[in-house]
């Protein structure tokens, strides 16, 4: 998960707070330092906790101000970048993108709206056979791969990645 990742989880409200201090820990190994991030390193039990250390931290680390349309167009890519790299599968993957993100979004986008309908199409398929599977498959990866063309998004140069080791996209839910 890279720190915009981070932040669009936490403008979202789905930050774990399991993930706080692996955030401030990757921000201060890169060099940046300020009292927040530091007190943020430590591990945290509730929200409650550390909800104004982690904006402080932000602002410590020059980050703008994030909007739920550009947290979910972050997330969003970063569940696309998964599907093109195979770290999961195109079928979840595209169903995670509408079902998890789609509603972040003051107005859904075209992009979001085209996995919409293949989530759609997932959903009613009652005992799908190989063929259609495949068919589906590869248009989740189309269409994951013509999100990413559309451009970066609002990305900065503060982007190690942060990871815990326990999931493979970083991008689990959280309830």
């Amino acid at each position: 998960m890279t720190a915009a990742e981070a932040q669009a989880r936490y403008t979202l409200g789905r930050l774990p707070i399991e993930d706080v201090a692996a955030f401030a820990t990757a921000m201060l190994s890169k060099g940046h330092d300020g009292r927040a991030l530091s007190e943020l390193a430590y591990s945290h039990d509730s929200w409650r906790d550390v909800e104004g250390l982690f904006e402080q931290a932000l602002r410590e680390l020059g980050r703008p101000f994030m909007d739920r349309d550009t947290a979910g167009w972050i997330l969003a890519r970063a569940m696309a970048q998964a599907i093109v790299d195979g770290r999961i599968a195109p079928l979840e993957g595209a169903s995670r993108i509408y079902w998890e993100w789609s509603d972040h979004f003051e107005d859904r986008p075209a992009g979001i709206r085209e996995f919409y309908m293949l989530a759609q199409n997932i959903e009613d398929a009652w005992n799908p056979g190989a063929a259609l599977i495949a068919e589906m498959e590869a248009e989740a990866r189309e269409l994951a791969e013509r999100m990413l063309e559309r451009g970066p998004g609002a990305e900065s140069d503060l982007e190690p990645t942060i990871s815990r080791g326990d999931g493979p996209t970083g991008l689990e839910p959280t309830l």
